[in-house]
Parts: structure tokens; sequence; C-alpha cells
């Protein structure tokens, strides 16, 4: 059977249950404050990633604009191209046909 000094000699070196009750509920504060430390971590990333979403929806709308601006552009760039040779072809045209008449009319054309 076991006497007194047995057991305060066991609990000397084992932990009794109050001992554990304090370590886990001192580990439970401590799983609690690392748990808060997290959800401001995650909460803070999550608003910087709704910022960014709306910054690159933004971005891809200026992007947008900026495509359908250059195909303004180019559209025109390639009509007029098409205006100008129609114009130079008629310009062609209308050298040779003054030549022609200058030849038959006897007029010397200085170059």
């Amino acid at each position: 059977m076991l006497k007194d000094t047995d057991i305060k000699k066991l609990k000397a070196v084992f932990p009794t249950k109050k001992d554990i009750r304090g370590i886990v509920q001192q580990e439970l504060k401590g799983t609690d404050a690392r748990f808060d430390r997290i959800e401001t971590v995650v909460v803070s990333t999550n608003q910087h990633i709704s910022v960014l979403v709306s910054r690159i929806d933004s971005m891809e709308e200026t992007l947008e604009r900026l495509v359908q601006g250059v195909d303004k552009l180019v559209t025109e760039f390639q009509e007029l191209r098409r205006e100008y040779a129609a114009m130079s072809e008629q310009l062609t045209r209308h050298e040779r046909w003054i030549k022609q008449i200058a030849r038959k009319a006897g007029v010397v054309l200085a170059e």
C-alpha cells in the first residue's frame, strides 16, 4: 500500500490533473491567440486581394479601350493608304494625259 510520503514523491515526479488542466488551458489560450493572428492575416490578405482584383478589372477595361482605339487607328490608316494609292494612280493617269495632249498640240513641256 502507498504511504503519504510515496504519494508526495509521485506528485513531485508526475503531473497532477490540476497541472495538466493548467497546461492544457495555457496551450488553448496560446492556440487561440495564434488562430486570431492567422485570422487577422487571412482577412488582411483577402482585403488586399479584393483591392488587386478591382485594380486588375480597371486595368482590363483600360486595356480594352486602348485596343479598340488602336483598332480604329489601324482601320483609318488602312483606308488612308487605299485613298493614297487611288490618288497616286489618278495623278499618274493625269500626267500621262497631259503629256499626250501636249504632244498632239505640239507643246514642249519643261521637266
